[in-house]
């Protein structure tokens, strides 16, 4: 049986509560506006450089091989978190199933519709494919990364040159 694949994912909390519009940086940090952090190995209570308001507190994500995620902020410490850990969690996934072969598209697209939902309320779906949707497959990742989250579904590939004439 092979390994786990996971991404640890933490929240920021800057000096006098609340955090810093921050963007993506380069090197083994992804930072949101919201205060989310995704890292790529960091220490269990690793803090980010030259941050001078506190470590991060890190989170492992789901298995990243078996399924889409989706990584937020929470805002308190409402969520659950293993005996032992004095402060609740400022983190939560959502994520498609982790059946053999779920990792489709189009189970991406239907939790970014309920994703959309829980941010914006009822209503129809937004993302899909074909016609009759608002808002084009694609447009799903970025979507996501624009309100703060972050997923492991891929962006779509960036055109290159058109054929030379």
């Amino acid at each position: 049986m092979s390994e786990a694949t996971a991404k640890p994912v933490g929240y920021r909390i800057v000096a006098g509560g609340g955090v810093t519009a921050v963007g993506k940086t380069a090197g083994n940090f992804s930072q949101f506006s919201t205060g989310l952090v995704v890292g790529e190995n960091p220490g269990p209570w690793a803090g980010l450089p030259g941050n001078t308001a506190g470590p991060v507190r890190w989170w492992n994500t789901p298995d990243l091989d078996l399924r889409y995620v989706i990584a937020r902020v929470i805002n308190g410490t409402s969520q659950p978190v293993p005996v032992g850990v004095a402060t609740g969690a400022s983190v939560a996934f959502w994520a498609t199933s982790a059946q053999i072969g779920a990792r489709t598209q189009a189970n991406f697209l239907s939790l970014t519709n309920y994703v959309y939902r829980q941010v914006n309320g009822p209503g129809p779906p937004q993302f899909g494919l074909g016609p009759g949707f608002p808002q084009p497959a694609d447009d799903a990742q970025p979507w996501i990364e624009s309100i703060g989250m972050w997923t492991n579904y891929p962006a779509p590939p960036t055109p290159g040159p058109g054929p030379e004439p």
